[in-house]
């Protein structure tokens, strides 16, 4: 996980979560015992890098810089993604070092000027904040419309045809694709109903736990594909399931 966290700093908190995925039967102390291992590994190997990133720049930077993902998911670029301003056209302006007055946002100084700006637009507007921050725990999980579905409806085939070229098979592939956290709800749904849900807890703290760093940052589907494995595992927990309840309402339909 640190070398994860030294490549994408979004895990960066995810010992803070660990509790909630270890097993429940485990000593209060076992449990502790575990976190704080596992801590201390994480800033083990991270240490490093960050006496690399104070030798070389003199700042306390713990892995890497934001790339402005913080300003991408503010306010502020909430307003111009609802002027049906794209993700590409706010990189090729808002964020051109040669369209902003100098500002790189690959740059360390560049990366804190738009943090400062992203922290600025938040005060100045928390409820839009909020209510962008709630949109986008559904673009993580269902596309964001700024940067895949072209402004267009989800289930607008034409409009997805114009936007991306593709064939009908391959359109349909990434269609079911995005409907499976979807489908992983009603499956969380029916095992919570059947008491079957407490062992796939741990894989809902991890989605939950992804889903609101991206919240508070910039959410679009790539983030969520690495999550798919675990949201197949609660759909094939969930068909398992049903289709053992099934088989005893219905003993002469059960295969052997």
């Amino acid at each position: 996980m640190a070398v994860v966290t030294l490549c994408r700093p979004t895990t960066a908190l995810f010992p803070l979560v660990l509790p909630l995925v270890l097993p429940w039967s485990w000593p209060r102390r076992r449990q502790v015992g575990v976190c704080l291992v596992y801590g201390l590994a994480m800033g083990t190997v991270i240490a490093p890098w960050t006496y690399h990133n104070w030798h070389q720049h003199h700042r306390f930077i713990p892995v890497t810089i934001g790339m402005v993902t913080l300003w991408v998911g503010s306010p502020k670029v909430y307003h111009l993604t609802q002027q049906h301003r794209s993700h590409l056209d706010v990189w090729a302006n808002e964020l051109n070092p040669a369209r902003n007055g100098g500002h790189d946002p690959t740059t360390i100084d560049g990366d804190a000027y738009f943090r400062r700006r992203a922290l600025q637009s938040i005060r100045a507007e928390p409820g839009v904040y909020v209510i962008y921050a709630l949109k986008k725990a559904g673009y993580l999980w269902f596309g964001n419309p700024a940067i895949e579905w072209g402004y267009g409806d989800l289930y607008d085939w034409q409009a997805l045809r114009q936007w991306y070229p593709y064939s009908l098979i391959q359109l349909l592939h990434m269609f079911l694709t995005r409907q499976l956290a979807l489908v992983a709800g009603v499956a969380l749904v029916f095992l919570a109903l059947r008491g079957r849900l407490r062992p796939l807890l741990p894989l809902v703290v991890v989605c939950a736990y992804f889903t609101l760093v991206y919240m508070f940052l910039w959410a679009d589907t790539r983030y969520s594909d690495p999550l798919h494995p675990l949201l197949a595992t609660m759909v094939m927990t969930a068909g398992q399931e049903g289709y053992a309840w099934f088989g005893r309402r219905h003993p002469g339909a059960a295969v052997p």
